[in-house]
């Protein structure tokens, strides 16, 4: 399962989209998770300004932090490592958020 929540759903057979629904239909709470995952993978995935990028990452706390509930220790730890987090989005380079977000953390 955990392969089939990693990949990309356009990369995902229909066997493998089946399971996930049904994994869906047991953890809507997993769901929610995957999707706000995916949101912020595609803003930092996706090529356009920094500005730009600096205002949908924005706007993707916002949503996540009016849903509420269980959430909110992701987004305090985000808010709290946001320097390193946002930095690849300043210099346009995902591999540094790879290297800084170890040194960060670890």
């Amino acid at each position: 399962m955990m392969w089939i929540v990693r990949k990309q759903h356009e990369c995902l057979s229909t066997a493998e989209k089946d399971k996930l629904a049904l994994l869906y239909q047991h953890s809507p709470k997993l769901e929610k998770a995957h999707r706000y995952g995916l949101q912020l993978t595609h803003i930092f995935n996706t090529h356009c300004s920094r500005k730009s990028a600096m205002s949908k990452f924005e706007r993707s706390i916002k949503r996540v932090k009016k849903s509420g509930g269980c959430f909110n220790t992701f987004i305090a730890t985000l808010e709290k490592y946001q320097g390193v987090v946002r930095k690849p989005l300043i210099l346009g380079n995902m591999d540094e958020l790879s290297r800084t977000a170890g040194s960060a953390v670890g």
